[in-house]
Parts: structure tokens; sequence; C-alpha cells
């Protein structure tokens, strides 16, 4: 089961206005409220949490002082960076235009300008931008002339990420931040896809006050999906991108067109995390996905009520890196072949050229490669030995937590 104040917080995101009941936060103690406060920016909603309790003067006045305290400065800070981040975005987007570079929006704030429609109600990290391959050696020059750190010596970040598809500018100045895609799936464990499908669905949108491209409404709502569910099998996301779901679902810029989702998932075989996710917003947040395109997404063999209790309790456990297990270790124990264990561990000690090189932010070619492969064994030995040792002789609560990895591998891999 979810501890208490994770539960909380679902009904305080809920489409029902009647969840949470003020009867039941009355009898809420102390340290029960700090818990759901510490959920609730942990998990960077506390707008929603704030709203959800306005919009009741019995739950206001149920919530603690220095809770709504907590939570309004947190909100605060999230207009004043989103802010930061129109800024920084409209100087990319000016810069990209004077050298006549197409780009496209995708998540963060694209989402929080188009979907939340209001500033304060999604914090955005990173800036996810999506160009074309062909135009990333101008890309990179375009981020060097602005300032942003990129290696000496590389003609396009491409070099330094080939098995990543995307590559972290960041502006050692202001602070800001992009992730520069030129594909939206990872080999070799994601199936490449037909990006310029994307640009050619493409819509325009307005953010802080300048027009820019970004995936169409039925392409970003699928690309939410396949991101939080395929590529990072709800690690690090949060419950956000539950809502960030139910949100484009149940209050969309204009309507969404059911039947090119669907055909649109199955073509690019990304059908089981849309559907996983919609029924998950479905259950959990009560939004209303069509009940007809649920039948057809469903997989053949849909995870049972433990295995979805297990994705959900993922959303809240998995928001540091530093306590989430790590799941190649996972697989290596569960697997009864001794092996194909060791071959499972040797594939994530000895990875090809490519990976440890975009580990690093460098070339494939670069001449200390092998010393990389030494400093990287030594990076994740110190990361993930002591997960490791808890996972062997670990309490009760690393049992858990093995035990939940598990039932999500299970499921991905059968």
């Amino acid at each position: 089961m979810l501890p208490r104040s994770n539960d909380l917080l679902l009904q305080f995101l809920h489409r029902d206005p009647a969840l949470p009941g003020a009867a039941q936060l009355a009898l809420l103690s102390a340290a029960g409220w700090d818990a759901l406060t510490d959920d609730a920016i942990g998990c960077r909603l506390a707008f929603q949490v704030c709203e959800r309790l306005r919009a009741d003067a019995r739950r206001l006045a149920a919530a603690p002082a220095e809770c709504i305290r907590r939570l309004d400065a947190v909100v605060r800070g999230t207009l004043l960076r989103n802010l930061r981040q129109q800024g920084h975005l409209r100087e990319m987007l000016t810069a990209l235009e004077a050298a006549d570079i197409p780009v496209l929006l995708v998540k963060g704030l694209w989402l929080a300008e188009t979907v939340y429609r209001d500033h304060r109600a999604r914090a955005t990290g990173d800036i996810d931008l999506l160009f074309r391959p062909r135009d990333m050696t101008r890309v990179t020059q375009v981020a060097r002339e602005l300032g942003f750190d990129v290696p000496a010596g590389a003609s396009s970040v491409c070099e330094l990420a080939a098995s990543a598809n995307e590559f972290p500018l960041r502006h050692p100045v202001n602070k800001s931040f992009f992730d520069v895609h030129w594909a939206l799936t990872r080999p070799p464990a994601e199936a490449p896809v037909d990006e310029e499908s994307f640009w050619q669905r493409s819509d325009t949108a307005t953010l802080g006050g300048r027009s820019c491209r970004g995936l169409c409404l039925e392409d970003q709502l699928l690309y939410l999906c396949f991101h939080a569910v395929e590529h990072h099998r709800f690690l690090y996301v949060g419950p956000r991108a539950l809502v960030d779901v139910a949100l484009l679902v149940s209050q969309p810029p204009r309507p969404l067109d059911w039947d090119a989702i669907g055909t649109r998932a199955v073509e690019l075989q990304w059908q089981r995390g849309l559907w996983l996710m919609l029924d998950l917003a479905r259950e959990y947040l009560g939004v209303t996905p069509p009940p007809e395109v649920l039948d057809v997404l469903r997989p053949p063999a849909p995870p049972d009520a433990e295995t979805r209790r297990a994705f959900v309790a993922a959303l809240f456990l998995d928001q540091l890196h530093a306590v989430s297990l790590p799941a190649n270790a996972v697989r290596a124990l569960d697997e009864r072949s001794w092996r194909r264990r060791t071959a499972l561990l040797l594939r994530r000690l000895f990875p090809t050229r490519e990976s440890v090189a975009t580990y690093f932010n460098r070339p494939a070619d670069a001449p200390d490669i092998y010393w990389l492969y030494v400093k990287r064994m030594v990076r994740l030995g110190s990361t993930h030995l002591p997960k490791i040792g808890r996972l062997l002789y670990g309490d009760a609560a690393s049992r858990h937590e093995l035990e939940r990895v598990r039932l999500i591998n299970r499921w991905f891999d059968g």
C-alpha cells in the first residue's frame, strides 16, 4: 500500500473536487501534514495542493499555517523560474531563427503554457528542444555563440552523445539548461521512429509572447506516455507525469483526435505505454479517456493489481536517484542462469565505446576512451555497490523495494 501522504496527494490531484474530504484532513496529525507537504514539494505539485486547499474553507482551516507558507513559497519560486525559463527560450529561439534553424518544443514549458495555462502550476527543469539531425552542426555553433558549455573540438554535439540522441546544454552564466534532441528514442533498446512525420504534424503555440512550433497535441500525448513508461519505466518522472497526461486528456486546448492517437500508437509500437498511463490516470486521477480507445490499446497481458500498485509506488519512490535500486542489478539477481547473469553484468560493465563516450559527453574516438571505462566503473561502483549491499543484506524496506522493481521489470520484460 502507498504511504498515507502519497495516497492523500493523489486525492488532491483527483478530478473530483470533493477530494480529499475536509473531515479527513481535520484528523491529520501535524506529522501527517508535514509528510503531505514534503510530498507535494518533492513531487513538484505544490500548486495543485494549494489550489485544492483554498477551494474549500474547511480544508484550508484544517491546514497548518506553516504548511501553507511552505507551499506558497514554492509556488512563487515556480512562477519566477518559469518566467526566467521563458526568457531563456526567447533568446534561444531568436538565435535559431536568425540562423534559419527550425525547432520543435517538447513537454515542459509547452505543457505549462498550453495545458496548465498558469505559470505557477508546473515547474520546469530543462527545456526540451527537438531538431532535425542535419541541422545539429549549426545548432552546436549557435550554442557556442550563445556561451553554452560545448566541449572544444566537437563540430556537433551528436558526436558527444551518439548512443543517447540528446545532449544537455548548460549555460555557465545565466544557468539556463536545454536538453537538445535529434531523435525521440534511444538505441538500441528503443526502436527508431520517423521523426519527420512528427515535424509534418507539428502545431504553432505562443509562449511568453513569442510564436514557436511544438509537437501537435496528439503527438505530445503519445510522447509523454512513451517517455514515462517505456523510456524511464516510471523512474524519476514522479506523479506529475500522470498529472500531465490527465490534464492533456481532460482539458486540451482543442479536441483530441483519438482515432489518430490510437492509429499512431500502434504504428509507433507505443500502445503499451499509452494504454498504461491512460488507465492509471483513469483509476487514480478520475480522467475519462474514451473506453473504446482503452479497449483497443489494452495489451494481451495487462498488469495485475499488485503490479499496478508497484507502478504508482515507483512514481513516488524514485524521485531521488540516490534511493532507487539499479534495474540491471535486479535483473541479474533475478536471472537463474549464471551464464546469462554474467553476460548481463559484463554488458553493464563494458558497454560500447559510444555508450561510454556519451556517459562523459566525449566523442567516441576520444584518445582516453579506455581510461573513461575505468572512471565509469569507479563511478558506478561508488553509486551502486551500497545499493546492491542493501539488496543482499538490507532491511525490510529494501526487500520491499526490490520486489517492486522485480514486479515492474517482469511485466516490461515479459
